[in-house]
């Protein structure tokens, strides 16, 4: 008889969605990014600050992102349920979405890392599911940068996916997971990977919810 399973040694249930944004909105959203390439500037983790040996990447200022906040949470509170029934965390009140633009540009990367506190609770409320909403120019002029989410007990069990054009991915925010090196050749800003990072915070300090498969 075959020894069952252990439930950390598989990868957590992750969701992904095509199509996910509307042409206009698409074209839009893409222009705006375009428009503010200068005000882009290197990605911080945190209160540790720049940390170029564990993430490379370039970040809008978030306070940047609030003209398109209303349609953002548009699509993925409608999103939501559906995600949340596929990842198997029962549903949530949601206290706020945090929302982050980035590009990743050649030779950028995430080292592993996980996007909720498992120690002290946060005060504004636990990210409980992470999402990140992939889009770029056409043609694609850069290829890698793929999210690689693990096990939770093996960095040698995981899956990949690739960062296509009006995708979104969905996952457990304990889930540890990183973000594998860009290869853009051109290294112009033009043609970056660019991601919406979103996180769905819970209402409290709550510990993240336990997923049933």
């Amino acid at each position: 008889m075959n020894a069952p399973i252990n439930p950390l040694e598989r990868v957590s249930p992750y969701a992904v969605r095509d199509g996910v944004l509307r042409t206009g909105d698409l074209a839009d959203l893409l222009d705006f990014t375009l428009a503010h390439e200068v005000d882009f500037g290197l990605s911080k983790l945190g209160q540790a600050g720049l940390t170029p040996d564990y993430r490379s990447s370039r970040t809008l200022p978030r306070r940047m992102l609030d003209a398109w906040r209303d349609r953002i949470e548009g699509y993925v509170t409608a999103l939501l349920p559906g995600l949340l029934a596929e990842l198997g965390i029962k549903p949530f009140p949601v206290s706020r979405f945090e929302l982050e633009l980035v590009a990743n540009n050649d030779g950028d990367f995430y080292r592993t890392h996980i996007d909720t506190k498992m120690g002290p609770r946060e005060g504004r409320g636990t990210r409980l599911v992470s999402m990140v909403y992939y889009f770029h120019v056409e043609p694609k002029a850069f290829t890698g940068g793929a999210l690689r989410l693990f096990s939770l007990a093996s960095k040698s069990v995981f899956a990949d996916v690739e960062p296509a054009q009006n995708r979104l991915v969905a996952f457990p925010s304990w889930v540890p997971h990183e973000v594998r090196p860009t290869i853009c050749p051109s290294g112009a800003f033009t043609d970056s990977r660019f991601s919406i990072n979103c996180w769905a915070r819970s209402k409290g300090k709550t510990a993240p919810a336990q997923s049933q498969s």
